[in-house]
């Protein structure tokens, strides 16, 4: 009874049935690539943490005075700070990432010579990434550059209609 209207009978729960399982697609593969971003960003935020660490508590005990404060400094070896820095870097070159994988993914499967779109896809991600590197190994960047569009492709991929691409 809670989930009709009195007067014209519409059901809430009939309004999300008839909602398609397709419709979610996009909503799906940008979480999963928002997650995926996270988790590596999270991981280089921390690691570039524990080294800012290591050289401000080596410029304290010589002596120096040292920019952050040490009570920031001491927030350092925490999961939070880290947490904070990946969320930052998730919701921006992660997001990017995410949206520029999806539309090559969609625009790969929508053509009907997927190899020669396939082939550009690649050549673009390898440019990309050589870009990334020109002043020396950039392994975070790298990382995300590798690995996000990995899952992104792959979920996109795995949750798209294949009956409906060959059209």
């Amino acid at each position: 009874m809670f989930w009709r209207f009195k007067r014209s009978g519409i059901c809430f729960l009939d309004i999300i049935m008839k909602l398609r399982r397709h419709d979610f697609y996009p909503v799906l593969v940008i979480i999963t690539g928002l997650i995926t971003s996270q988790i590596i960003f999270t991981f280089v935020v921390f690691r570039s943490n524990i080294a800012l660490y290591s050289k401000l508590s080596a410029i304290r005990d010589a002596g120096y005075l040292i920019v952050p404060n040490l009570h920031i400094v001491n927030t350092f070896m925490e999961m939070a700070p880290a947490f904070y820095g990946g969320l930052f870097f998730s919701l921006t070159a992660g997001s990017g990432i995410t949206w520029v994988t999806l539309l090559l993914v969609l625009t790969w499967i929508s053509f009907s010579y997927r190899k020669i779109i396939l082939v550009l896809i690649l050549v673009f991600w390898g440019v990309l990434i050589i870009f990334t590197n020109t002043q020396g190994i950039n392994l975070p960047a790298s990382s995300a550059l590798i690995i996000i569009p990995m899952v992104v492709g792959y979920s996109v991929y795995s949750m798209f209609d294949k009956k409906a691409a060959r059209v």
